[in-house]
């Protein structure tokens, strides 16, 4: 009976020391969300995306930029809060889906030291996701990743899908599956040197470029989301090579954080640094980045080369150790960039910034009705603002007109000003063609007023700030004056407006506030 007890007792305390460890590393692992060392599917990341936002919701934020060929979502994460994106994508080759696990891990780990308060690696997070945002769709292809992990009984349209090739290089069958559902390798779909003669020329497994550049639904979006949204540097992460792309960037000298992000990368990861062949130079999403954008744009080889197949989800401590910090450093570089004052609009669609005017001029080229406006601030300062009341002193009395200020220079609307000029010899009418999209303005001539914008108007409600895109005549010859479209009404800079109308003696600005 003794014997028995003890046994008994014995058997308690191993269940209730095992029950407590168990509750302790449970304790201990809910500070992580993401389980790398599984085979991370398309379903397990929306939900760790939706759990991440739940538990950090000042720092993520989730968005669809389209869907794939079998109607997935492809997940947007916006991680941080700072006014300068930085893009990253995985998962653009269906079998190289610990791209995913890594992006996401990555977030996990990061999100965590911010809250904590704790640094991670000696980086402060703090400083970093409040200076930058980390645009990461980190799935590009989750039809084909579906595929490697499920099979051909997964696909949607098996009677289409099984005429596809299996190139002879991808010798694991659908296990080495790279491309998108419709047999097109997405990292080949791009316009960027895609017309070349190719010798994969029909639906396949890799290296089949498409019917046409941007074919596919997963390229295209990701096209549409850039062209929306200016980014400061671009990080595409693929599975194997243990290297990396992008450091020898012919445009460097225009962002020289590039040779500082590619020397700390380097020497943190110990990673090679690769350079390109005849036969991954066409349709290149990296390369179509950085010739369109004209911003760092980096290819990352997380993994030493293991075969046509999945790196083993296992081992990926060997993946996550050299690049743990590799974002840290490109957001550093970043947040040290200059303001990017040269911006581009296409009508008036804001498209992309530029420290330079040239590269800005490069930029331009490439879109129908491009503009170039230099602004000091940039697109920080164009983002919206608040309305400030304009005093100004004409002919010996004062009129009060709401403007905005920018760059330090008032900005009046134009009829405002010809109300207050129209008591004076120097007094103008407006018209408007609108087929061509021009303002009229006739010296002398009676201005009636169609509206009027008095001071009592002014509030703190912020507008958004676009480029004016109507031509301004005086008399019949083009007058060139700093223009923006606040609120849905043109805007013109108030001094350059005094001396073109030849007003400079009579008439002078005496306050902005």
């Amino acid at each position: 009976m003794k014997n028995k007890t003890l046994t008994l007792f014995v058997t308690l305390l191993f269940f209730l020391f095992a029950s407590n460890k168990a509750y302790a590393e449970e304790i201990s692992s809910f500070e992580y969300v993401v389980d790398p060392y599984v085979e991370y599917s398309y379903e397990m990341m929306l939900e760790d995306a939706n759990t991440l936002k739940t538990k950090y919701p000042d720092l993520i934020r989730l968005k669809s930029i389209g869907t794939s060929v079998e109607g997935r979502d492809l997940l947007l994460i916006e991680f941080g809060n700072g006014n300068r994106k930085i893009f990253l994508n995985g998962a653009t080759h269906a079998r190289e889906y610990i791209t995913t696990t890594y992006l996401m891990y990555m977030i996990d780990r990061y999100a965590y030291a911010y809250t904590s308060g704790q640094p991670f690696e000696g980086h402060d997070l703090q400083a970093i996701l409040s200076g930058v945002t980390f645009s990461i769709v980190p799935m590009v292809n989750p039809d084909g990743v579906n595929l490697v992990q499920n099979g051909i009984d997964s696909v949607r349209d098996k009677d289409t899908f099984s005429k596809f090739k299996i190139n002879k290089g991808d010798s694991h069958g659908y296990l080495s599956w790279k491309a998108n559902i419709n047999g097109v390798d997405l990292n080949r779909n791009y316009p960027d040197n895609w017309n070349v003669k190719t010798a994969v020329t029909e639906p396949s497994s890799s290296n089949f470029k498409g019917v046409s550049p941007l074919s596919e639904p997963e390229s295209r979006a990701l096209a549409t989301y850039l062209n929306q949204n200016m980014c400061w540097a671009y990080l595409t992460v693929h599975s194997q090579g243990a290297g990396f792309y992008g450091w020898n960037d012919p445009n460097s000298a225009y962002y020289p954080q590039l040779t500082e992000m590619v020397s700390r990368f380097a020497e943190k990861s110990g990673f090679k640094k690769l350079s390109g062949g005849s036969g991954t130079s066409y349709g290149n999403f990296a390369n179509y980045v950085r010739e369109t954008y004209l911003k760092p744009t980096f290819t990352i080889e997380l993994c030493n080369y293991v075969g046509s197949y999945p790196y083993p989800d296992q081992d990926f401590d060997k993946v996550f150790a050299p690049v743990k910090t590799l974002s840290l450093i490109v957001a550093e570089e970043v947040i040290k960039m200059s303001n990017q004052n040269y911006l581009v609009f296409q009508n008036e669609t804001f498209l992309h910034a530029f420290s330079d005017e040239t590269y800005a001029a490069r930029f331009a080229q490439k879109w129908a009705n491009a503009k170039i406006l230099h602004v000091v601030g940039g697109n920080t300062t164009l983002k919206s603002l608040a309305p400030t009341a304009v005093t100004v002193a004409l002919a010996d009395k004062n009129e009060i007109l709401k403007g905005y200020a920018i760059d330090g220079s008032p900005f009046v609307k134009l009829r405002d000003f010809a109300l207050v000029a129209a008591g004076t010899e120097k007094r103008f009418n407006i018209d408007y063609d609108k087929a061509q999209k021009a303002i009229l303005l006739t010296s002398g001539g009676f201005y009636s007023a169609v509206e009027s914008s008095p001071i009592s108007a002014v509030n703190i409600k912020t507008e958004a700030v676009i480029p004016a895109v109507e031509t301004l005549f005086l008399d019949g010859e083009p007058v060139a004056i700093k223009s923006f479209k606040i609120g849905g009404s043109n805007y013109f800079q108030l001094e350059e407006l005094i001396a073109a109308l030849d007003l400079s003696e009579i008439c002078g600005i005496v306050s902005i506030k």
